[in-house]
C-alpha cells in the first residue's frame, strides 16, 4: 500500500511539474526576441564585421538593450532591428 501512495504522489508531482513547465513556456513565448551581432549577420547574409562596421558608421543602428557574457555580448531587440531593416532596405 505504501508504494501506491508514493506512486500516486509521484504522478501528482510530475503532473504539477508538467503544468508548471507549460506555464513557463507560455511566459517565455511572450518575451521579446533578442539578436546578437552574429544573429544579425546571418539574418542579413553579411559577415559579423559588416554588422560591426554598420554599428560604428550608422547613427540609426539600434542600441543594445542588454549585455550578457560578462558585458561582452550586446543583444538587440527585434522591434528595433525591424525598424532599422526597413529604413536601410535590408530584407528583400
Amino acid at each position: 500500500m505504501d508504494w501506491m501512495y508514493r506512486c500516486g504522489y509521484m504522478v501528482h508531482y510530475l503532473c504539477f511539474k508538467i503544468a508548471s513547465a507549460r506555464k513557463a513556456c507560455r511566459k517565455m513565448s511572450e518575451l521579446p526576441k533578442l539578436y546578437s551581432k552574429a544573429d544579425l549577420a546571418r539574418r542579413w547574409n553579411v559577415t559579423r564585421q559588416v554588422v560591426k562596421n554598420w554599428e560604428l558608421r550608422h547613427e540609426d543602428f539600434p542600441k543594445p538593450v542588454m549585455w550578457v557574457h560578462d558585458d561582452s555580448l550586446p543583444l538587440y531587440i527585434e522591434k528595433d532591428i525591424v525598424v532599422y531593416e526597413k529604413k536601410r532596405d535590408l530584407l528583400k
